[in-house]
């Protein structure tokens, strides 16, 4: 597709480009959101900055983890090559989960309730989330199985080396659709004054029902596959799993407090 962009005699990543206009929109509705509810923007921007770190870390790892044998990342360490912590992946369910973490973390130092960052920031990330998914599609990474039939893609300028002539399924435009409707949904149901952390886990069940069921059209051998299903179906069945619990318990907490 179109990895690189040509500006002024440099070569710009489109996959940072995509993910740098993601988290400029987050920033922007965030700080909108949080002007309406009477939030200082300082809380805001320290939330956001252990939330990004954190997600970028994790998500880090969690590639590595995906991408390298153990075996591997003992060699290198050995070898003093460490070009593997620094080879640009980033799996999107270890940022999910370390962003969560980074934005508890963040509360705690800006002295405040991450629960009031429900409404103001879960809406938005399914569309971030998209945004990114066209870095992807351009980049020609997390593409789809092979695929000749409508609206199949052929990566010419691939970063992962891909065979211009194979048709892939067009699995990262469907799954920014689908973060599309996700995020329309959220928006309209982030109106209505919810239970802590209903948006939150609402957008985990929705994303993780929808990622679980993308990625039996994935292509790519960076998932990871454990028995027959991918690294991150475990962890959609898991999160899943997850986020009705945490429901149930706080609907049973707000009918023991009636």
């Amino acid at each position: 597709m179109y990895p690189f962009l040509s500006l002024f005699g440099l070569s710009i990543p489109m996959y940072g480009l995509c993910m740098f206009f993601a988290i400029l929109i987050a920033i922007i509705y965030s700080s909108l959101k949080a002007r309406k509810k009477g939030i200082c923007f300082e809380d805001v921007l320290i939330v956001a900055a252990f939330a990004l770190g954190s997600a970028i870390l994790c998500g880090n790892l969690l590639y590595i983890a995906v991408t390298f044998s153990f075996s591997q990342i003992i060699s290198f360490i050995k070898s003093g090559d460490f070009s593997f912590i620094t080879s640009g992946g980033i799996v999107f369910y270890g940022g999910l989960i370390g962003g969560i973490g980074g934005a508890f973390i963040g509360a705690k130092v800006a002295g405040t309730k991450l629960a009031e960052f429900d409404d103001i920031v879960v809406p938005c990330l399914p569309l971030c989330h998209a945004i990114g998914r066209v870095g992807c599609l351009l980049a020609g990474c997390c593409y789809g199985m092979e695929y000749y039939g409508p609206f199949s893609i052929y990566y010419k300028n691939s970063v992962f080396g891909l065979a211009s002539n194979i048709g892939h399924f067009p699995v990262q435009p469907l799954e920014a659709l689908l973060d599309i409707a996700i995020a329309l949904f959220l928006f309209h149901y982030a109106k209505r004054k919810r239970p802590p952390f209903f948006i939150l886990c609402k957008y985990i069940s929705l994303y993780a029902i929808m990622r679980f069921c993308t990625e039996f059209f994935r292509g790519d051998s960076v998932r990871g596959i454990f028995g027959a299903l991918s690294t991150s179906q475990w962890i959609s069945i898991g999160l899943l799993a997850t986020s009705i619990t945490i429901r149930l318990l706080i609907k049973h907490k707000k009918r023991s407090n009636i």
